[in-house]
C-alpha cells in the first residue's frame, strides 16, 4: 500500500472525538446560561411597557366615553374588574409593579393624592384640583414610567427615569 491510498483510508475514517462533542455542548451550555439572565429582563421590561400602554388606553378611552355618552365615566386604577359604559379599571397586578399617584402642581411639586379613583365628567374634564402624577414603577428592574393626568383629561409621558 503506498502513502497517498493509506492517507484517503485514514481520512474517510475520521470523525469528531467524544471529548470534542462534549467541548463543543459545554461552550453552547456556557453561552445559554449567559443569555437567560438577559432574556428573562428582556421579557419583564416587554410586560412593563405593555401595562403602561395600557393604562395611557384606559385613560384616553375614559374620557372618550364620558364625551361620546355625555355621561360621568369613573377610573379605578387598582381594580382587576372588568370595564363597563361608565366604569373603567386598571390593575398592576401586583408582582413588580407599583402604582402611585399624586397632585401636581403648576410649580411641578408634588402633594397627595387620596385613593385610586379618577372621575370624568360629561365634557371629559377629570374632577381634579390640580393634574394627577401617576407613576407606574418595575421594583424589579428598577425602571419607572410617570404620566400626567391634567385636568382637562388629557394624558401626557414624561421621559423613563429609575425608581
Amino acid at each position: 500500500m503506498d502513502r497517498a491510498s493509506s492517507f484517503i483510508k485514514q481520512s474517510s475514517q475520521a470523525g469528531f472525538t467524544i471529548i470534542e462533542l462534549m467541548t463543543a455542548v459545554a461552550v453552547l451550555a456556557v453561552i445559554a446560561m449567559m443569555a437567560v439572565p438577559s432574556m428573562f429582563s428582556v421579557l419583564e421590561k416587554q410586560r412593563f411597557h405593555s401595562k403602561e400602554r395600557e393604562l395611557i388606553m384606559v385613560l384616553t378611552e375614559a374620557k372618550s366615553k364620558a364625551i361620546l355618552k355625555k355621561t360621568d365615566v369613573r377610573v379605578d386604577l387598582d381594580s382587576p374588574v372588568g370595564n363597563s359604559e361608565t366604569e373603567m379599571n386598571w390593575y398592576a397586578g401586583g408582582g413588580n409593579l407599583t402604582l402611585t399617584i399624586q397632585s401636581l402642581a403648576e410649580d411641578a411639586t408634588t402633594g397627595t393624592f387620596s385613593g385610586t379613583e379618577i372621575n370624568y365628567d360629561r365634557n371629559g374634564r377629570v374632577d381634579l384640583v390640580q393634574d394627577a402624577l401617576i407613576t407606574v414603577c418595575n421594583t424589579k428592574l428598577k425602571i419607572k414610567k410617570q404620566l400626567v393626568l391634567t385636568h382637562l383629561g388629557t394624558v401626557y409621558t414624561k421621559p423613563e427615569g429609575t425608581c
